[in-house]
């Protein structure tokens, strides 16, 4: 009697702890997942601000330099007297201050009158089709943005320019894995560029245009991770990621493919495409991104003409949250353990004073 009390008093102390246990961490375990992933939606959110708040300050950047260029006596009095050489000179000081991959001089007229590089000369090469100078002939006021560049805009610039934008197109689950067919290629570049008209008497003598090339560059992605995640890391691999894309392709990251290079070429899932893309509207969940889970945020990139023609991307590692979350349920477990390791010495401590009386009385009644 005494043996068979003690152990339903244990067993129910057991069954209580672990009910208790089971319940507090089932429930606490879904609420803490759901408030840590919301906090880091929040904060993916903030961080896509700030990117944005980069990309648009490198956008102002470049409309500045070209300003105080335009501005300058001596190269208005070089343009007026036609002076190729100190122009290319001029420009070349300046794309090497603002670091630029193209710059150049447009006559009133629509025609190229001189570049850096190694097409210097207008006349060593046919004009190609220029979209913000043509925008700014047109509006007659200075244009800066993004900017979809043809091949032969960039060949015209520089060789080297349209090498640099052409890129191959890699599986999306693994960009380490090659095609086996060819595989296509995107030859069109996206560009940060400005354009500045100078006038003399409210006559237009000229544009002066300039910009970047964002294809392969790893300038405002890894100035978007430096500032924004402060190269925070987590188990050897960095806990922020950005990307741009040229409409759905990876032309600028620091996302690390399997083979352990830039995930340059690969392309995002459809059903983000769809959303930023089609739709319009920012992405805030969590996504595949490669090769492994994060917590993204994408939105969209529009030209200057208004269109949308890629995405601006940040995510943030999500095994560094999730190992978060199991640490703490870790902590409820061993809580919920030594609970009842208590239970079952509780249970000792109560059985003996219940049932010692009634041990006593029994034994004086035999």
């Amino acid at each position: 009697m005494f043996y068979s009390t003690r152990t339903k008093l244990i067993a129910s102390f057991l069954g209580v702890s672990f009910l208790v246990g089971f319940v507090s961490i089932s429930i606490g375990g879904q609420l803490l997942h759901k408030s840590v992933l919301k906090e880091a939606k929040n904060r993916v959110q903030l961080d896509l601000n700030a990117a944005h708040e980069i990309y648009r300050m490198r956008v102002h950047f470049i409309e500045a330099c070209l300003n105080i260029t335009a501005l300058g006596s001596a190269f208005r009095s070089s343009l007026k007297d036609a002076d190729v050489d100190d122009l290319v000179e001029r420009l070349t000081q300046t794309a090497h201050h603002a670091k630029l991959d193209f710059a150049g001089i447009v006559s009133s007229d629509g025609k190229t009158f001189c570049r850096i590089g190694p097409n210097a000369l207008a006349g060593n090469i046919p004009d190609p089709e220029n979209p913000i100078v043509e925008l700014t002939l047109q509006k007659n006021v200075p244009i800066a943005g993004t900017v979809i560049l043809g091949r032969d805009f960039l060949y015209a610039q520089d060789p080297q320019l349209a090498a640099r934008a052409r890129i191959r197109l890699l599986p999306a689950a693994n960009a380490a894995v090659a095609f086996t067919d060819p595989p296509a290629e995107e030859i069109s570049g996206m560009a940060l560029a400005a354009a500045i008209p100078i006038f003399s008497d409210n006559t237009l003598l000229a544009v002066l245009y300039g910009g970047t090339l964002l294809n392969q560059s790893e300038e405002i992605v890894d100035a978007i991770r430096d500032t924004v995640f402060k190269n925070e890391v987590y188990k050897g691999r960095s806990v922020g990621t950005a990307t741009v894309f040229l409409n759905d392709l990876r032309i600028s990251t620091n996302v690390i493919a399997l083979n352990e290079k830039r995930a340059v070429g690969t392309k995002v899932s459809k059903a983000v495409g769809d959303r930023v893309l089609g739709q319009g509207e920012r992405w805030t969940e969590r996504a595949f991104v490669v090769n492994d889970w994060y917590i993204t945020a994408y939105d969209s990139i529009k030209d200057i003409f208004g269109n949308r023609v890629g995405m601006l991307y940040v995510g943030i590692l999500e095994a560094k949250y999730i190992d978060e979350v199991k640490k703490v349920i870790a902590v409820f477990v061993l809580i919920t353990l030594l609970g009842m390791v208590l239970a079952v010495g509780l249970g000792f401590v109560l059985a003996d004073n219940i049932m010692g009386p009634v041990r006593r009385l029994i034994n004086a009644s035999k």
